[in-house]
């Protein structure tokens, strides 16, 4: 009997990308839907004739509204993208006895503190969180042995052309090949995890029947200056190019979080191992920079 696929949403971008890329290395059977030419998954008659059609055994919702500013101009589209289509989404993998795994954010803390845990209160400060923790309701609403995986991420986006942004990294590299100085948030800090990384781990938790809330995040944490700096050092420019800077300098549109490091012990011990850190994550992507894996289409 043929295997059923694990159906991929926003395959386009950065997580789903990778995820794509990773699971076709390990052979695992995937659906992958790229945007709005599979369909528009704004339509409930769409969203269940996908599932008609693939019969996936799983189903890792990666699609999402990220841009946080766009997200807090645009509340009704952010609501309608990471709440409403994850809610159908959720709905339809609940009729079909699929796995479901709704990737959030660590976005949904306030950044008081950081090592946040999965029983600590989450006070959104954006709309984009705000959306992405309704979301996180709606699905377990639909589906109540879904997974909700908080994150924060970065890697290569598979898909240059058709990105909407570069990944912090990304955007990093961007400017240091270019000879830019690069500003470096001393008091912004987060733990982010390489997007690869995040394939296995999800596709064990998928075939293991976990479900419930879990923070996937990196086993390093610490501030986006650091991080550039070690970004930098990776691939062998100059550290000093990395400027220290303050967030209230940047005059962004939405308000950001201070700190939104993750508590990742709940996971470790689920999965019976660590998840990987900036050294591990920082030597694949530079790996990946001068592979195969990185297909620019």
């Amino acid at each position: 009997m043929k295997q059923r696929p694990i159906l991929i949403t926003g395959a386009s971008g950065l997580l789903g990308g990778a995820l794509a890329t990773e699971y076709e290395s390990m052979q695992v059977p995937i659906a992958a839907l790229f945007g709005k030419a599979d369909g528009d998954l704004r339509d409930p008659r769409i969203v269940e004739d996908i599932f008609a059609r693939h019969r996936p055994s799983a189903v890792v919702h990666c699609a999402a509204l990220t841009d946080v500013d766009r997200c807090e101009t645009n509340a009704e589209e952010a609501w309608l993208v990471n709440v409403e289509i994850s809610r159908q989404l959720a709905a339809c993998a609940e009729v079909a006895r699929a796995r479901f795994a709704y990737i959030s954010t660590d976005s949904v803390f306030d950044g008081s503190r950081g090592g946040w845990k999965e029983e600590d209160t989450p006070r959104p400060l954006n709309a984009y969180a705000r959306s992405k923790l309704e979301g996180e309701k709606a699905v377990l609403r639909e589906c109540p042995d879904a997974l909700i995986l908080r994150t924060n991420i970065y890697g290569w986006n598979r898909h240059a052309r058709s990105r909407p942004k570069p990944s912090l990294a990304e955007w990093i590299l961007e400017r240091l090949d270019a000879g830019l100085e690069v500003p470096g948030f001393t008091d912004v800090r987060f733990s982010p995890i390489l997007a690869n990384h995040l394939a296995a781990p999800i596709l064990e938790l998928l075939r293991e029947g976990h479900s419930g809330l879990l923070h996937m995040a990196g086993s390093w944490s610490g501030s986006k200056y650091e991080f550039a700096t070690r970004v930098a050092e990776t691939f062998g420019f100059d550290a000093s190019e990395i400027l220290p800077a303050k967030l209230a300098g940047a005059k962004l549109r939405a308000p950001r979080p201070l700190d939104t490091s993750l508590d990742v012990g709940k996971v470790c011990r689920t999965l019976g191992a660590r998840l990987p850190g900036l050294d591990d994550g920082l030597r694949r992507f530079r790996v990946l920079r001068a592979s195969r894996e990185l297909v620019h289409v």
